[in-house]
């Protein structure tokens, strides 16, 4: 304060000096003239005196400038020196690959007491460039490749001479999280190796949403510092900031369509596009399931499908796994141990190939982990079939995502139990009625009831929509819905006898998985059982009666209930007197 006050007075003493001495010293030795024109030399004076006031005004402007520019050169180099002194890109590095080190099993019913590191078992998935809409009609499974057969990795997309923003498109358990992942991992590995875009950023976006939704104008440092866990507040002040604008990160943004509302996920997406433009220097890659891309796309993102796994891929999968298994479970790692693991991945990989279902199924990264899990800690497959299929609709329909936790679901959505058996009804519906798509309006008229009969409030749209999203139903089209592999519908259906009659029936390849329900009975000829459930469907339309018999669906004269409903039952005296109301 002492020296400001000190160069504030030299500063005016100078002023008052050069003010005053010149023009004295002038006025002196020119005095005739001063004397002969007084009017001239009092106009010279005044505009010295103004150049001179204009002169102490610019030094004053620049005094005030310079010090601010001192003191933001200083906040540079001091930043810059924190950046360079710090221990902070190491650590962070270090946490990126102690955070994604193992493979995530959450929400997996058969799990064994050890789990695998993720590069130990991980196979690079390969994308295409693929529209979203294409992709939602697409099996479980995934696309084959088609028109593109060079297999590309995410890697082949990123690390150009400008920045890269992609949208990775696929069905639940194809791969997208742990692909991610894995790319965090490998950047992590990378410092100083390729130069540019080398240090990874992974958020997942469910984590984040009520935060972007509640305060649309915060930025991606400062979501970036709240997801720092355990290195919260030692990063260095701007540091993220700092690398973002130096277009050094690789920023990898999963699960869109995990944010739960529709309008919070949009918000999210055209965030998501600030972002981008914001930090136009580096690469991002957004995942999402096809469905929950499509009402929220990011423009500036080229939008890019995770294929099917090959059946090298699969191979590899299973040795890979059944080897990390056997190292962890027995502490070793010698020719023993290879040899065991060896046998036991090509018995699952031969029973595999000896079912075609089974190894459709396993063409998914998510759903081959399960079979691989079942296989070894609940039998030889496919004696354990039924337990494998119960667990891949429970784990796409609910025990995913409730691991996976996020924003919380509306109050009230139905709960995972209540899903499954309305969803089962309309696999019944579908089967009894030859169907393998079955229209919307349909659809919702088989649901309406079922979900009155389990006191939700979600309409029949909404249930079908959040089907779609868990992977086990495909729109098609706009308006046809189908069961992502028949496999799975045949088993969410009750299940037909395993009598000869049962050879009969119009669908070869409905079989007996034994985690339906059973036939009460059936007769020789008889190509569709009496069930031990109540089912309610549509009836053709026509005029309503009650039903004088309690079969199911006789092809010439169906029973009926009023509003177009019709019965199956396991006998006249069993069961309702009136059907469900409305809905």
């Amino acid at each position: 304060m002492a020296g400001g006050k000190g160069a504030e007075f030299l500063t005016r003493g100078a002023l008052a000096t050069a003010s005053l001495v010149p023009p004295a010293v002038l006025g002196a030795r020119f005095w005739s003239s001063v004397h002969r024109h007084p009017v001239v030399s009092l106009l010279l004076f005044l505009v010295y005196a103004a150049l001179l006031a204009g002169v102490a005004f610019l030094a004053k402007v620049y005094g005030k400038v310079a010090d601010r520019w001192v003191e933001r050169a200083a906040d540079a180099v001091d930043r810059r020196l924190q950046w360079r002194v710090s221990r902070f890109e190491r650590d962070y590095r270090a946490y990126v690959l102690s955070h994604h080190r193992f493979i995530d099993l959450k929400g997996l019913a058969t799990r064994g007491d050890y789990t695998p590191g993720l590069e130990e078992v991980f196979v690079d998935v390969s994308l295409m460039p693929r529209s979203a809409h294409q992709v939602a009609r697409e099996s479980l499974a995934g696309a084959d490749g088609g028109a593109f057969p060079a297999r590309r990795s995410v890697r082949d997309f990123l690390g150009g001479p400008e920045g890269t923003a992609l949208a990775v498109i696929g069905f639940p358990g194809t791969g997208k999280t742990t692909m991610l992942k894995h790319l965090a991992l490998g950047l992590a590995r990378e410092s100083g190796r390729r130069g540019r875009r080398d240090l990874p950023v992974l958020l997942f976006l469910r984590d984040h949403a009520e935060a972007i939704t509640a305060n649309p104008a915060i930025t991606l440092p400062q979501i970036i510092g709240a997801s720092l866990g355990r290195l919260t507040g030692d990063q260095p002040p701007g540091w993220f900031n700092g690398q973002l604008q130096q277009g050094r990160c690789t920023v990898l943004l999963d699960g869109l369509d995990e944010v739960a509302r529709e309008e919070h996920r949009r918000e999210v997406s055209r965030w998501v596009e600030r972002q981008i433009e914001g930090y136009e220097t580096n690469d991002f890659v957004l995942t999402s399931r096809p469905q929950g891309y499509q009402g929220a796309p990011v423009n500036r993102a080229r939008v890019l499908q995770i294929r099917r796994f090959t059946g090298e891929q699969i191979g590899r999968f299973v040795h890979g796994w059944y080897r990390a298994i056997e190292r962890l479970s027995t502490g070793a790692d010698d020719a023993a141990v290879a040899d065991r693991a060896h046998e036991g991945a090509e018995d699952l990989l031969n029973r595999l190939r000896a079912r075609t279902v089974l190894y459709d199924l396993a063409a998914n990264p998510l759903l081959l982990t399960m079979i691989a899990n079942v296989h070894r800690y609940r039998g030889a497959l496919p004696g354990s079939r039924a337990e494998l299929y119960g667990e891949i609709c429970e784990v796409l329909l609910w025990r995913r995502q409730e691991a996976k936790g996020g924003t919380a679901a509306a109050a009230d959505e139905l709960g995972g139990a209540k899903k499954e058996v309305v969803l089962r009804e309309l696999a019944f519906v579908m089967m009894a009625d030859r169907m393998r798509d079955i229209r919307g309006e349909y659809a919702s008229d088989v649901l309406r009831p079922l979900l009155f009969r389990v006191s939700s409030a979600m309409s029949s749209q909404e249930f079908l929509d959040t089907i779609v999203v868990s992977g086990l139903l495909v729109e098609r089209e706009r308006g046809l819905y189908a069961f992502a592999h028949l496999t799975l519908q045949e088993h969410l259906a009750p299940s037909t006898s395993s009598t000869a009659a049962s050879s009969t029936i119009w669908w070869p390849r409905w079989t007996t998985t034994g985690g339906g329900r059973r036939p009460c009975s059936t007769r020789p000829g008889r190509t569709r059982p009496r069930w031990s459930r109540h089912v309610w469907r549509p009836a053709p339309s026509g005029p309503s009666r009650w039903p004088t018999t309690a079969r199911p669906r006789r092809p010439n004269s169906p029973p009926r209930w009023p509003g177009g409903w019709r019965r199956c039952a396991r006998s006249r005296s069993a069961g309702r007197s009136a059907p469900p109301g409305g809905g």
